[in-house]
């Protein structure tokens, strides 16, 4: 398994389909342009798009009281940058079918991972950038793609025994993943983002490349941020929280609302957690 290996697996990803190139193309013409009626109606031509946005807009960390039964009620509380996110996460999960357990968690958990990753961001940046935050938000909600790709091909090359060991031993998962085939799960996810022509700047956040643009070095490390604080290894832990809180500090941001931010989010999800427990039993 080489690095040739995984950018031919994510060059032979099929296309996007019809209703999601269409909403792609009117994403491409810039966001202050999309007619938001138009979208609205080309989102709800596919039914299964339909239902996997409100499924992720109802995910309990993003922390609305009541539910949101429609994609017009979504596009309101959300805005169409994320709408955009759940679409295109949507995508990701129609065409990359990959057992997470390569990273020794189930995917139902690395999708929660995901939506925290984006649900924090819009908990926590909002209060500081909201501009920033439309952008931010929607890559933290798929910025993990590049892991479904590197899984499948970890599955494919019967390489999992031997990752599983290397990634508990190893300090830093990203630095494991550029050992193994030169490139993080991030690069992937920025090689994934061009093959589908989706927004240029996730790719540009999410490449490793040195940059002299301060707003791309900025959503950089917020999301560092975000995904010391949740990760495949762990959501929020008082452990993960504190080692995030040292990067807060070092970009001179406040402290404690990144703390009041991450016990919002983890506590909307911890009560989740239990009522599907309930629920199970009975």
């Amino acid at each position: 398994m080489t690095f040739q290996d995984i950018a031919q697996s994510v060059d032979s990803l099929p296309p996007l389909s019809d209703a999601i190139l269409e909403i792609q193309n009117m994403y491409s013409q810039g966001s202050d342009n999309i007619e938001i009626p138009k979208l609205i109606k080309v989102i709800e031509t596919d039914a299964m798009l339909v239902a996997n946005i409100l499924r992720m807009a109802n995910a309990p960390m993003y922390g609305f009281s009541g539910r949101v039964s429609s994609i017009s009620q979504a596009v309101t509380l959300f805005g169409i940058m994320q709408i955009r996110s759940f679409i295109m996460s949507y995508a990701v999960e129609s065409n990359i079918k990959a057992d997470m357990k390569v990273y020794g968690i189930t995917n139902d958990r690395f999708n929660d991972m995901c939506n925290l990753q984006s649900a924090l961001v819009l908990q926590w940046y909002s209060k500081i950038s909201l501009s920033d935050t439309n952008v931010i938000a929607p890559l933290a909600l798929i910025m993990e793609s590049g892991k479904l790709v590197l899984a499948q091909e970890i599955k494919k090359s019967n390489y999992e025994y031997d990752f599983r060991i290397g990634l508990k031993e190893c300090h830093d998962v990203s630095k494991y993943e550029h050992e193994l085939v030169e490139i993080t799960s991030y690069g992937i996810s920025a090689l994934l983002f061009k093959h589908w022509n989706l927004e240029p700047t996730y790719s540009m956040v999410l490449e490793s490349t040195k940059t002299d643009d301060d707003r791309i070095r900025n959503y950089r490390n917020i999301l560092n941020i975000v995904r010391t604080a949740i990760n495949v290894r762990e959501l929020l832990t008082k452990r993960s929280v504190m080692m995030a809180c040292k990067k807060v500090k070092l970009v001179g941001l406040d402290v404690d609302w990144f703390v009041k931010s991450c016990i919002r989010v983890k506590n909307s999800y911890v009560k989740e957690l239990k009522r599907k427990t309930l629920n199970e039993r009975h």
